[in-house]
Protein backbone atom coordinates (compact mmCIF):
# COMPACT_ATOMS: atom_id res chain seq x y z
CA UNK A 1 0.00 0.00 0.00
CA UNK A 2 2.82 2.60 0.97
CA UNK A 3 4.59 1.98 -2.72
CA UNK A 4 1.66 2.43 -4.91
CA UNK A 5 -1.17 3.65 -3.16
CA UNK A 6 0.44 6.11 -0.86
CA UNK A 7 2.96 7.27 -3.48
CA UNK A 8 0.18 8.33 -5.98
CA UNK A 9 -2.27 9.97 -3.24
CA UNK A 10 -0.08 11.93 -1.40
CA UNK A 11 0.96 14.55 -3.99
CA UNK A 12 -2.72 14.91 -4.46
CA UNK A 13 -4.47 15.00 -0.65
CA UNK A 14 -3.13 16.55 2.06
CA UNK A 15 -0.67 14.81 5.17
CA UNK A 16 -3.61 15.49 7.90
CA UNK A 17 -6.75 14.65 5.60
CA UNK A 18 -4.36 11.40 5.12
CA UNK A 19 -3.97 10.22 8.68
CA UNK A 20 -8.01 10.97 9.50
CA UNK A 21 -9.20 8.74 5.80
CA UNK A 22 -6.40 6.05 7.40
CA UNK A 23 -8.13 6.19 10.67
CA UNK A 24 -11.78 5.89 9.33
CA UNK A 25 -10.61 3.16 6.74
CA UNK A 26 -9.03 1.14 9.86
CA UNK A 27 -11.86 1.98 11.67
CA UNK A 28 -14.17 -0.13 9.33
CA UNK A 29 -11.47 -2.99 9.08
CA UNK A 30 -12.02 -3.37 12.76
CA UNK A 31 -16.09 -3.61 12.40
CA UNK A 32 -15.44 -6.58 9.76
CA UNK A 33 -12.62 -8.23 11.48
CA UNK A 34 -15.20 -8.88 13.93
CA UNK A 35 -17.14 -10.58 11.88
CA UNK A 36 -18.27 -14.23 11.42
CA UNK A 37 -17.93 -14.29 7.92
CA UNK A 38 -14.71 -15.22 5.49
CA UNK A 39 -15.74 -12.60 2.73
CA UNK A 40 -15.98 -10.08 5.34
CA UNK A 41 -13.03 -11.22 6.97
CA UNK A 42 -10.83 -10.55 4.28
CA UNK A 43 -12.20 -7.51 3.23
CA UNK A 44 -10.95 -6.39 6.92
CA UNK A 45 -7.67 -7.23 6.44
CA UNK A 46 -7.44 -5.51 2.76
CA UNK A 47 -8.85 -2.26 4.57
CA UNK A 48 -6.89 -3.15 7.52
CA UNK A 49 -3.38 -3.50 5.33
CA UNK A 50 -4.74 0.13 3.11
CA UNK A 51 -5.36 1.57 6.16
CA UNK A 52 -2.43 1.25 8.43
CA UNK A 53 -0.60 2.19 5.32
CA UNK A 54 -1.95 5.30 4.23
CA UNK A 55 -2.48 6.37 8.05
CA UNK A 56 1.25 5.53 9.77
CA UNK A 57 3.83 7.26 7.25
CA UNK A 58 1.01 10.20 6.65
CA UNK A 59 1.24 11.04 10.53
CA UNK A 60 5.36 10.47 10.30
CA UNK A 61 5.78 12.61 7.67
CA UNK A 62 4.02 15.39 9.26
CA UNK A 63 5.66 14.48 12.09
CA UNK A 64 9.51 14.94 10.58
CA UNK A 65 7.99 18.38 8.45
CA UNK A 66 7.22 20.00 12.11
CA UNK A 67 10.50 19.65 13.23
CA UNK A 68 13.64 21.53 12.60
CA UNK A 69 16.32 19.39 10.36
CA UNK A 70 18.77 19.05 13.26
CA UNK A 71 15.37 16.84 14.89
CA UNK A 72 14.42 14.89 12.19
CA UNK A 73 15.76 12.06 12.52
CA UNK A 74 15.36 12.16 16.84
CA UNK A 75 11.45 12.38 15.65
CA UNK A 76 11.53 9.84 13.74
CA UNK A 77 13.59 7.47 15.67
CA UNK A 78 11.39 8.40 18.55
CA UNK A 79 7.84 7.92 16.49
CA UNK A 80 9.67 4.52 15.59
CA UNK A 81 10.15 3.33 18.91
CA UNK A 82 6.78 4.83 20.56
CA UNK A 83 5.15 2.70 17.67
CA UNK A 84 6.97 -0.47 18.27
CA UNK A 85 5.96 0.21 22.29
CA UNK A 86 2.40 0.82 21.04
CA UNK A 87 2.07 -2.52 19.22
CA UNK A 88 3.13 -4.58 21.98
CA UNK A 89 1.24 -2.71 24.41
CA UNK A 90 -1.70 -3.24 21.78
CA UNK A 91 -1.07 -6.98 21.04
CA UNK A 92 -1.13 -7.92 25.06
CA UNK A 93 -3.47 -5.52 25.97
CA UNK A 94 -5.80 -6.33 22.78
CA UNK A 95 -5.50 -10.13 23.98
CA UNK A 96 -6.40 -9.82 27.65
CA UNK A 97 -9.56 -7.43 26.70
CA UNK A 98 -10.53 -10.05 23.76
CA UNK A 99 -10.83 -12.75 27.00
CA UNK A 100 -13.34 -10.25 28.18
CA UNK A 101 -15.61 -9.16 25.79
CA UNK A 102 -15.01 -11.75 22.46
CA UNK A 103 -15.55 -10.09 18.99
CA UNK A 104 -17.04 -6.78 20.68
CA UNK A 105 -13.43 -5.30 21.80
CA UNK A 106 -13.38 -4.95 17.73
CA UNK A 107 -16.26 -2.52 18.05
CA UNK A 108 -14.21 -0.63 20.71
CA UNK A 109 -11.30 -0.71 18.86
CA UNK A 110 -13.26 1.16 15.72
CA UNK A 111 -14.85 3.59 18.12
CA UNK A 112 -11.08 4.50 19.70
CA UNK A 113 -9.95 4.87 15.45
CA UNK A 114 -13.11 7.01 14.75
CA UNK A 115 -12.11 9.08 18.01
CA UNK A 116 -8.65 9.66 16.65
CA UNK A 117 -10.17 10.27 13.50
CA UNK A 118 -11.51 12.84 14.83
CA UNK A 119 -9.11 14.33 16.89
CA UNK A 120 -6.94 14.40 14.12
CA UNK A 121 -8.82 17.21 12.78
CA UNK A 122 -6.67 19.65 14.47
CA UNK A 123 -3.71 18.28 12.05
CA UNK A 124 -5.42 20.22 9.61
CA UNK A 125 -4.53 23.37 11.53
CA UNK A 126 -0.95 22.32 12.40
CA UNK A 127 0.21 21.37 9.03
CA UNK A 128 -1.43 24.67 7.57
CA UNK A 129 0.63 26.62 10.01
CA UNK A 130 4.07 24.38 8.78
CA UNK A 131 3.43 25.38 5.07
Amino acid sequence: VQGPVLSRISPIFSGASLVITGSVILAAAFVLLGTHSNILLYAGAVLFAMGNGIMWPSFLALMSSATDDSYQGLVQGFAGSTGSLASIVGLISGAFFYRIFGGHIMVFSAAFLLLIAICAYRLVAIEKSIK
